[in-house]
């Protein structure tokens, strides 16, 4: 329930105690005439449950499942292995008399009236051009049979949501497709080496959570900490390894602050235990290592399996191991979780705990000169956030550095009451001219975009905005993150499009877009690799990515990418791990509790 919302119920109670202790010694008759007076008279929100919550889940949609078998599978009905057993139509004729031909420069549709002939191809939304067969379906879709996938092909959607494309271990055995058999929501596809059933079954978006929330706590919680896992055989979840992260601090916070949302949302028993459970192992990064306000990237227990790179240190019982040289990217983790945590959890101790870190954290930071120190006494890789290390650095990694720093202070401040926080904020904020920094984002995305930055800015804009009460500060910020938001808006990242609405109450923040983008995310979260470069209907840029990657004109959708968290590149082309990790999949969790915290899951019709 809401601020607004909890002051109203509590208006209409008192109220209705008034209206009761006026009506003592009166009959019943005068009682029920005052309380249907009050029934007419009362303001309509007294009456009516909040609005909200017709459309907190979002409703149904069809989901993509997969199931892969072997090709003399017998859980596969004989008819089926029948009809794929036979070669491939190579054309079709649909109920509405248009013809369509398979050929190797594209699918050929051929008008009933006129008999006009025209040839789709990649600008067409056809992302293979060499079609092999076509199987019928309902509801005047094709499925398209290719050496390099299956296809999905819908002719009456517009050119950008024409197709679904199935291609890698992900959906199939290989990509060789000899046939198809289609039904009204699934298609049994053969390929040389196996048969897979690819379904769109409904779905909604609160299951999938729940599915992902299990898979977690089976094979992604270690300690604590909620990352992803090693699997020792290539796609085979049942061979997890749970592995420390360089990230942990960050990872588990978009866990924590997800379970936050979840229970502020249904009030789930389980979401509380979950949050605070993994809160707790984030408090414990801060107060393992021994050294004021300096928080441990990973935590292990003497005997865990770890990378044995890194700078790893043992607590003086020698039953634990944390590892150091904390980047700012674990800060922005802490504060963004322990902010939700702070506002939504319901217990005094979950905020005592997390006064104690932040007063600690923030301390730090001010008394070794807007630095992070850890051991030994030296400054850490990326934990530099002083005046003398911002000059040397590009005008798009000023203004990150200088949200990030402002926001942990902001937060220091909102949480602990202590005005050395505030002081310090204001100064650095007014006097070495951060704020300025921040207002002077820019508005073009670099020349080499660091995905990873722009996930730390949009983490530590949330609670800065959200912090900040002061009108005219608060407005600068919300349009540096205007700005921003309109740099990554074609990333069609929920989590950016959410935090954007919630700081700023934009209502235009691609509503139906983050949708789409949830309900694509597979169900699977194994980082099977996925190749897209021999596509047709992809624009494919000249610009490289950071890392040299080819790049798309516009983001992958989740089904036919990688998986990815979002500090990743969504216009990569290829990429994946060979199935040999699985992602936690607390990056869908976010968005979508967040969406539904702030009712932003209803899209305008």
């Amino acid at each position: 329930m809401t601020i607004q919302a909890g002051m109203k119920v509590r208006y209409c109670v008192q109220v209705l105690r008034y209206v009761s202790l006026q009506s003592q010694g009166k009959s019943v008759m005068r009682k029920l005439v005052i309380l249907l007076l009050l029934a007419f008279t009362l303001p309509a929100f007294c009456l009516k449950p909040p609005a909200a919550r017709a459309h907190e889940s979002s409703g149904n949609y069809l989901q993509i499942v997969c199931r892969q078998y072997a090709l003399d599978s017998p859980e596969i009905p004989s008819a089926i292995l029948k009809s794929l057993r036979q070669p491939a139509s190579l054309t079709f004729t649909d109920s509405r008399g248009t013809a369509w031909q398979a050929t190797e420069r594209g699918l050929v549709e051929t008008d009933s009236t006129d008999k006009a002939k025209k040839v789709l191809t990649g600008k067409d939304g056809l992302p293979i051009l060499s079609v092999t067969g076509i199987a019928e379906a309902q509801q005047g879709k094709l499925w398209l049979s290719t050496s390099q996938g299956a296809v999905l092909f819908i002719p009456s959607a517009g050119p950008d949501a024409r197709s679904f494309y199935f291609a890698g271990p992900r959906y199939l055995a290989d990509d060789n497709v000899l046939q198809i058999v289609a039904g009204r929501n699934h298609a049994w596809i053969r390929t040389r080496t196996g048969i897979s059933f690819i379904a769109f079954e409904p779905y909604t978006l609160e299951q999938k959570s729940g599915l992902f929330i299990k898979r977690i706590q089976q094979r992604h919680h270690r300690h604590g900490y909620v990352a992803g896992c090693d699997l020792l055989r290539a796609g085979d979840p049942s061979s997890f390894r749970m592995t420390p992260d360089d990230n942990d601090g960050l990872w588990t916070s978009i866990y924590v602050a997800a379970e936050c949302f979840r229970y502020a949302s249904t009030h789930s028993p389980s979401a509380l235990a979950n949050a605070r459970t993994s809160l707790e192992a984030m408090l414990r990064l801060v107060s393992i290592t021994g050294i004021p306000g300096y928080p441990a990237r990973s935590l292990m227990h003497k005997g865990d399996y770890r990378d044995p790179s890194g700078e790893w240190h043992w607590t003086a019982d020698g039953q634990w191991e944390w590892k150091g040289d904390t980047s700012s990217d674990e800060l922005v983790g802490h504060f963004f979780a322990y902010w939700v945590a702070y506002n939504l959890l319901p217990g005094e101790q979950d905020r005592a705990a997390i006064r104690s870190a932040v007063s600690s954290i923030a301390s730090g930071l001010i008394e070794h000169h807007m630095q992070l120190i850890g051991y030994g006494g030296h400054v850490t890789t990326w934990g530099r956030y002083n005046p003398e290390y911002l000059k040397t650095e590009s005008r798009n990694e000023r203004a990150l550095d200088s949200a990030e720093l402002l926001s942990h202070l902001r937060v220091a401040y909102a949480i602990t009451g202590d005005k050395k926080f505030l002081d310090a904020y204001q100064h650095i904020g007014g006097d070495l001219g951060y704020v300025q920094n921040i207002v002077n984002i820019p508005a073009a995305i670099p020349d080499e975009n660091n995905f990873s930055d722009e996930e730390l800015a949009i983490l530590s804009f949330y609670p800065l905005v959200d912090a900040e009460k002061d009108p005219a500060l608060r407005g600068q910020y919300q349009a540096a993150l205007t700005k921003l938001w309109r740099r990554v808006r074609d990333e069609k990242s929920p989590l950016w499009n959410y935090i954007y609405a919630a700081n700023t109450g934009s209502k235009t923040y691609d509503c139906a877009a983050s949708l789409d983008t949830l309900r694509r995310i597979p169900l699977s979260t194994i980082a099977w690799t996925v190749d897209n470069s021999q596509r047709a209907d992809l624009v494919i840029v000249k610009q490289v990515g950071r890392f040299g990657e080819p790049q798309a004109q516009a983001s992958i959708p989740p089904n036919e990418r990688r998986v990815m968290k979002w500090n990743d590149n969504p216009f990569r082309l290829d990429g994946g791990d060979d199935g040999r990790r699985e992602d936690d999949g607390s990056f869908f969790l976010l968005p979508y509790w967040m969406g539904r915290y702030y009712h932003l899951l209803s899209c305008p019709q």
